[in-house]
This record gives structure tokens, C-alpha cells and sequence, in this order.
């Protein structure tokens, strides 16, 4: 009863009714000697993930991790965990997926396992910007929800929403460089993953109706929102949709939804938009402890000018001379030495010096770790 109670309020976004059903439920397993019971453990999972989303990470975390001694049945209570790790940019959180990963092959049957763990896979090659391989995790672990849950796959609806978030990023990186082939790569990549989203509410509602739960909505949303990024499209009121459907209690993935509104306000010429929402999400990732969420949206507001309290805007000519900070433009567009040179006017080996001097400056090990960095101080326009 209690976990029936809890799984009602958390499909209808109401995350603190849901936890106090769950921490009732969990209490009264601890009493019982059964913590791991069956369905103890499906409740202590649904608390560290309702935990998780109201942004009591610190809770989240010691709850996956209360009891040293887990069954490999209930790994996915301690899989769980990653959420927060991956969230806060916790190197531990690579030992972690290696561990939830080498358990998959055994427990095939075991779907939250695998989807808790393909998530966090998806969202850490991401804040890597290792866009390949959330790729090709994401499609895998679609593809095997697909076939174990054929009728209702929502699932995929987070796992191609987290892809997305880097193959949108590869794709823009790609036209910016001019490279058409690399753009058309990515933008079919993307066009995939949201085929199988869109294909999976497809299926649920042919199948249920139109009862999909608040969440799997909010995920459709960043889908969609994601998908115009993808198509290199500036597109502010997706966002906003995303935004006001993360809005039913998911803390940390609204504030994402924010970071990716500001950038497309940003585009859009509305920089006291982008500068709010930019303040509301840097807010909770401060707060949260969210290193690369931080980051990125720093990154954005020096990158932007954006008047947000706390972060410090840098100007350029305070790091570079003038000529550097040519040559720094370039750099970013993927031209090489001799090209830098041929349009500047400089030699080649008089460009080549000053790229060797904004490395220096920057600390960077190589050109586009360089371009890199100063993207993220706010060198860059």
C-alpha cells in the first residue's frame, strides 16, 4: 500500500507528497528487518530519485548509500547515486558506472538498473562533450528498453533528451567550422534519437491514452526543445515550455532547461532574458553543488556580458594584446597558422609565435583546448 501510495504521487509530480510515503515505507522495512526486500527497495529508489530532484542532493546521496551490504537485485538503489555524482562533476562517478556497467550482463532482466546507468553513461560523456559516445549509449540502451517494454519505452524519453544535449552542441561546433559533412552527421543523429522519442509517446498512447505521467512530459519537452537546437535553430519557446514543465519539482533539470533558454534569448537579442534566467539556473547550481552545470552557464554569461551577481565578466584586452586577441579569433573558427596569417597579414611563423603565446597565457595544451578555455573566461564574442 505505502509504495502504491508513493508511486501515485511521484507520477503525478507531487515529489514531497511521494516522499513522505516513501520514508514511511523505508522505516517500516528497517523495522521489519527487510530493507531489501522487494518492494523496500523500490521505495528507497523512488526516495533517493525523489531527493534528487527536489535538490536534496546531500540527502539523495547518503540514502543510495545507506547500507553498505546491497543485493544485486537492488543495485539500482545504489546506481541511483550517480545522479548526484555525475551532477556534481564527482570523479568518483566513473568508478561507479564501471561498477553498475560490469553488473548489466547478469542482470539483462534488470531495467532500471540499465537505464539509471546508460543515464548517467549519457549525461557524463556529455559534460565531457564526448558527444559519440552518449550517442551510441543512448541508442543502445533505447533499443534494449524497446524490446524488454514494448508497449511503454517512456524511458527513452530521458536517455535521447541527455543525448541530444551533446549532439545539438557537435552539430553547432560543426557549423561553425564550416564542415557540412560533420553537420549533416550529427544533425541525422539527432534526427534519430528523436524519431525514438517521438515513436515511444506514439506507442504509450496508443497503448494508454493520453495519461503519460508530469515527468515523462518534461522530458518530451527537452526533446523538443533540443531537437530545434539540434537543427541549428535559435529557438527560445520550446525552452520556455521545457522550463515550465521541469517546474513540477524537478530542480536541477528546470535550471538546465534555463541555462539552454538563456543561450537561445541570448541568440535572439534579449539579453536581459537570458541574463534572468542565466541568474535563476546559476542560483541552483551553485546551491546544488553542480560544477558543470556552473560551469557551462558562466561560461555563457561571461561569453554573453550578462550582468549576473558573481560572476566576474573578463575583458579580453586585459589578457591578450590586440593582435592576440586576432589571432584568438581565428583560432576559434579552426583557421590554421598559414591561414592566420594569410589574413592578418603576418607570417607564418610570426602567427605561430602568437598562437604559442595565447597558450601560454591560457595554460592550454593545445589549440583547441585553448580555444576551449577562452570560451569559457568570456574571451570569446
Amino acid at each position: 500500500m505505502l509504495f502504491n501510495h508513493a508511486t501515485v504521487a511521484f507520477e503525478a509530480g507531487r515529489v514531497d507528497e511521494a516522499l513522505t510515503w516513501t520514508r514511511r515505507g523505508t522505516r517500516r522495512a528497517r523495522d521489519l528487518g527487510g530493507d531489501w526486500s522487494y518492494y523496500a527497495a523500490e521505495l528507497r529508489h523512488l526516495q533517493v530519485t525523489a531527493l534528487y530532484m527536489t535538490g536534496d542532493w546531500d540527502g539523495s546521496l547518503a540514502e543510495a548509500d545507506l547500507l553498505a551490504r546491497v543485493p544485486e537485485m537492488a543495485a539500482h538503489v545504489r546506481a541511483d547515486g550517480l545522479l548526484v555524482l555525475v551532477g556534481r562533476g564527482d570523479p568518483a562517478a566513473r568508478e561507479r558506472v564501471d561498477w553498475a556497467r560490469g553488473l548489466i550482463p547478469r542482470l539483462r532482466a534488470h531495467i532500471l538498473l540499465d537505464l539509471v546507468t546508460a543515464g548517467s553513461e549519457i549525461d557524463l560523456a556529455a559534460w565531457n562533450g564526448d558527444a559519440q559516445t552518449a550517442l551510441d549509449v543512448a541508442l543502445a540502451a533505447c533499443r534494449r528498453l524497446q524490446q524488454e517494454w514494448d508497449d511503454d519505452h517512456l524511458g527513452v524519453l530521458r536517455l535521447a533528451g541527455t543525448a541530444l544535449a551533446p549532439v545539438a552542441d557537435a552539430a553547432a561546433a560543426a557549423r561553425r567550422d564550416g564542415n557540412s559533412g560533420t553537420t549533416d552527421r550529427w544533425v541525422a543523429a539527432g534526427a534519430e534519437l528523436v524519431a525514438i522519442a517521438r515513436s515511444a509517446v506514439e506507442v504509450y498512447r496508443r497503448n494508454y491514452g493520453d495519461t503519460m505521467g508530469v515527468e515523462a512530459r518534461a522530458w518530451q519537452a527537452r526533446v523538443e526543445a533540443e531537437a530545434a537546437r539540434v537543427d541549428g535553430t535559435a529557438a527560445p519557446e520550446p525552452w520556455r515550455a521545457a522550463v515550465e514543465a521541469f517546474g513540477f519539482g524537478h530542480v536541477y533539470e528546470q535550471a538546465r532547461s534555463r541555462w539552454r533558454l538563456a543561450e537561445a534569448l541570448l541568440e535572439t537579442g534579449d539579453r536581459a532574458g537570458a541574463g534572468e534566467q542565466a541568474k535563476a539556473a546559476h542560483e541552483v547550481a551553485v546551491r546544488l553543488g553542480a560544477a558543470p552545470l556552473r560551469t557551462a552557464l558562466e561560461g555563457l554569461i561571461r561569453r554573453g556580458r550578462l550582468d549576473v551577481a558573481g560572476v566576474r565578466t573578463v575583458d579580453v584586452s586585459a589578457v591578450m594584446t590586440p593582435r592576440e586577441a586576432e589571432v584568438l579569433r581565428l583560432l576559434a573558427q579552426g583557421r590554421t597558422n598559414r591561414q592566420i596569417g594569410a589574413e592578418l597579414y603576418i607570417s607564418e611563423k610570426t602567427a605561430s609565435v602568437h598562437v604559442s603565446n595565447i597558450l601560454g597565457k591560457l595554460g592550454a595544451n593545445g589549440r583547441t583546448e585553448a580555444v576551449a578555455i577562452a570560451a569559457q573566461r568570456g574571451l570569446l564574442a
